[in-house]
């Protein structure tokens, strides 16, 4: 079986969305720092553990399945997307393990 799915999505400095929905960002904020409410409307735990590099792809992949026509979790729906960087959220959850054990720079 194969699907394609014909979106366009993208995360810049300035904006990030798709066509037709396009949202501003501070230039001043990194690229990196993005926040799950400003991609997805409901909650998703996982995205809050994703270090940058991987909400960037996470946010493109999002927003180009948005202008596809693809909604998030319907009934029947077999898709699967996978998005990784080389360390993936590893640093991410090295800085999480830091504040559970007490270590959390100053």
């Amino acid at each position: 079986m194969e699907i394609q799915i014909s979106g366009m999505g993208w995360v810049l400095k300035h904006a990030m969305g798709c066509p037709g929905q396009v949202r501003s960002r501070d230039p001043l904020q990194a690229v990196g720092d993005i926040k799950r409410n400003e991609v997805l409307p409901e909650p998703y735990k996982p995205f809050g553990r994703l270090d940058g590099f991987s909400k960037c792809g996470f946010s493109a992949i999002a927003f180009a399945l948005a202008h596809a026509g693809v909604k998030r979790g319907e009934p029947g729906s077999r898709t699967a997307l996978i998005a990784s960087s080389v360390t993936g959220c590893l640093r991410t959850d090295m800085k999480y393990m830091d504040t559970l054990s007490g270590n959390v720079p100053s």
